[in-house]
């Protein structure tokens, strides 16, 4: 990986190999708060340029770092998932954890709480245990009633039962909504055919529920083909439960099959990792390393032969719905855009499928409904160098609870990394500016790098150098006070108006030069009053809360937020407290025209400097 701090101002700009493609520094700038306190982490997603390689992302979109995972305790990312109030859960696939991940959408940062949702005893949690390549904990889904009853469905692979998956129910505890009560509720056994199956490969392990309110389970081959259609055993097979882990009397071989058996509706998987759901038709898709190319994507149906393993006693061939292959890899993974997002409609309801293989890198977009399905690239070449010297890529995507596109890299080991695609808008392809800098906080948790090198703001910043002459005042003081867009006095008083989240600007103009002012518009973190840093506190329960320390007693906090509220932290329950970013937003460049950010300066360098203007009372 790339050492930023070791990087001086002639180097910015400059075309560096990332894994197998040169590409801009700018465009590939993991910027990021990540510090751990004692076990906590705080990650902010920085605001990077848009990636110049060929094809990397749409335009108007932009590929950036969550956290990287030499710089977390997590080990071996794969399946990721939103709780209805926005929480990120998270497996480690390894270690058998689910992780929680808070959001705060003021400050644009996710928070990875010390202590797992829950801890499953898979067989590379046990140190005894030989390390292979082998499914341990997969896949989860929440229950449709999760808000209510606080009930998870997993699948893994114990240490005690290593020849096939457990299917199991965890419920969140009452007292802690970010912690299990500890207890797992075995619903459903799925042992692999024991005459050939192998528990290190191929073990699928895709896991929901469907529109139909039953849960279903995917299984892999187990590494040996024929076993996909032997109806002795669960390898390359598809599961229908109920949720409470009876078998359903409408299962299409309910009558056909024996016992346990009678809870399989599919045959013919190969490894089949992923099942998702349609958000209109609540149908059920089936991501996995079958069919041509190991990329198909099959609707799930009842009685399906999915074309993988020969001959079966029971099961009708079934096509593809969509093979996703593009350039590389086998379909891992697939989510569906909702309607509502943020991203453009063209995008609503689209599935977007992750195609993982080593050198790979590709998520598909796929258009035209689930009648007439037709896959057209998205993002590609999403190869890049994990800390350990490996080349990893997307294994499996999420839509977040900010509209945008959140997607787990790694290799067969236990480096990964978290990052998102986000939608910027038509106009991303004007110059960005980032307030954030090119380098880790330190240890204390504070940014203490510059948030731009001077050479790289002459690169980016050319023409904003201009800005500081020539404005006119008045429409300045029209953009500061009547501009929504830009929300000025929610933070800053300005004579007697406003907030005192922020410094007063009143007579801004006498204490700062013109330079300074444009500096502190585009750069808001480069130089923050001390009076006036932002703090974020975490407390026990998961939430949290950022804003400026207005009163700190013995045994409670009073912040003061970016919206005005204060806000009461009693101490005993705070799990960890940092400096957060600045307030203010970073990405002025976008918001404001050269000739608006011009009158702005002009505005603030006469208030109470040059000249002064009379009070102003908003109409």
């Amino acid at each position: 990986m790339i050492d930023f701090r070791q990087l001086k101002p002639k180097h910015f700009g400059h075309v560096v190999r990332c894994g197998n493609r040169h590409t801009s520094l700018l465009s590939r700038r993991r910027s990021f708060l990540a510090a751990t306190w004692g076990g906590m982490l705080a990650i902010a997603i920085a605001l990077t340029a848009v990636s110049t390689g060929a094809g990397e992302v749409p335009p108007g979109f932009v590929d950036e770092l969550v956290f990287s995972g030499g710089d977390t305790d997590i080990k071996g990312l794969y399946c990721l998932r939103f709780a209805p109030d926005g929480r990120m859960f998270i497996t480690e696939w390894r270690r058998g954890w689910i992780r929680v991940l808070t959001y705060d959408r003021g400050s644009d940062q996710w928070t990875l709480l010390p202590e797992p949702f829950h801890r499953f005893d898979t067989p590379d949690s046990n140190p005894a245990s030989e390390t292979a390549r082998r499914g341990t904990l997969r896949s989860f889904d929440f229950d449709p009633e999760f808000e209510t009853n606080g009930v998870i469905y997993a699948t893994y692979m114990h240490d005690e039962d290593r020849r096939g998956y457990r299917i199991v129910r965890v419920q969140q505890s009452k007292d802690n909504p970010n912690r299990s009560d500890g207890s797992e509720e075995r619903l459903f056994t799925c042992p692999f055919f024991a005459d050939g199956a192998q528990p290190d490969a191929h073990n699928g392990g895709g896991v929901v529920v469907g529109g139909d309110g039953k849960l279903y389970v995917s299984f892999g081959d187990g590494w040996r083909e024929e076993t996909a259609t032997d109806l002795r055993g669960f390898a390359g097979k598809i599961v229908r439960l109920n949720r409470d882990g009876s078998i359903p009397s409408d299962n299409v071989w309910y009558h056909e099959l024996e016992g346990d058996l009678r809870a399989i509706v599919g045959v013919g998987q190969r490894n089949p990792t992923c099942l998702s759901r349609h958000p209109v038709s609540g149908d059920v898709y089936i991501n996995g390393f079958t069919g041509r190319d190991k990329a198909g994507m099959f609707r799930l149906t009842q009685g399906a032969h999915y074309g993988h393993g020969g001959p079966s006693e029971l099961g009708k061939r079934v096509p593809e719905w969509i093979n996703t292959k593009m350039a590389n890899g086998g379909t891992t993974w697939a989510c569906w855009y909702p309607r509502g997002g943020t991203w453009p409609k063209e995008y609503w309801h689209n599935a977007l499928a992750v195609n993982w293989m080593p050198k790979s890198g590709e998520i598909i977009r796929i258009v035209g409904g689930e009648k007439r399905p037709k896959k057209v690239p998205f993002a590609t070449g999403l190869v890049y160098r994990g800390g350990e010297g490996v080349d990893i890529g997307p294994v499996a995507a999420e839509i977040g609870p900010d509209g945008h596109l959140y997607y787990t890299v790694r290799e067969y080991g236990e480096y990964t990394d978290l990052r998102r695609i986000r939608y910027l808008g038509n106009d991303a392809a004007a110059p960005l500016v980032a307030g954030s800098s090119s380098t880790p906080p330190d240890a204390s948790g504070v940014d203490t790098a510059p948030a731009m090198l001077d050479e790289t703001r002459s690169l980016d910043l050319a023409s904003y150098a201009t800005a500081t002459h020539g404005g006119n005042a008045e429409r300045g003081r029209q953009i500061f006070l009547e501009n929504d867009g830009l929300a000025c006095l929610k933070c800053h008083q300005y004579q007697n108006m406003g907030s005192d989240v922020g410094p007063p600007l009143t007579e801004i103009g006498a204490k700062r030069s013109r330079e300074h002012i444009l500096d502190s518009i585009l750069f808001p973190n480069k130089e923050i009053d001390e009076t006036y840093i932002q703090e974020m506190v975490v407390t026990d329960d998961g939430g949290v809360v950022t804003g400026r320390v207005e009163t700190e007693m013995e045994d409670q906090l009073v912040l003061v937020t970016a919206e005005g509220k204060r806000v009461k932290v009693v101490k005993a329950s705070i799990e960890a407290r940092r400096r957060a970013r600045s307030a203010m937003p970073d990405d002025y460049a976008k918001r404001l025209s050269l000739d608006q950010l011009r009158d702005l300066v002009e505005f603030f360098a006469t208030t109470g400097g040059e000249g002064s203007h009379s009070t102003y009372k908003k109409k």
